[in-house]
């Protein structure tokens, strides 16, 4: 059986931009200055490249959730 691939995948794309438009209007994204801010709701996002040597005086104790490392460490 043979499956209409160009159609199933515009199908899923257009589903993802329906979804993504959806979840952006209900969830804007706001980035915060700092961690400080972050923490105090004045954002929902904070994107940040350091050295995980200023990591304890970018961000207040217990504030970090995920960190992504790429190596080389």
């Amino acid at each position: 059986m043979e499956f209409p691939v160009w159609f199933y995948f515009t199908e899923r794309i257009d589903t993802f931009v329906k979804g993504k438009t959806e979840s952006n209007a209900e969830i804007p994204a706001v980035a915060a200055r700092s961690a400080r801010d972050l923490v105090d709701g004045k954002g929902n996002f904070l994107c940040e490249v350091l050295d995980a040597v200023d990591l304890a005086r970018a961000a207040p104790p217990a504030s970090v959730d995920y960190v992504f490392t790429d190596p080389p460490y």
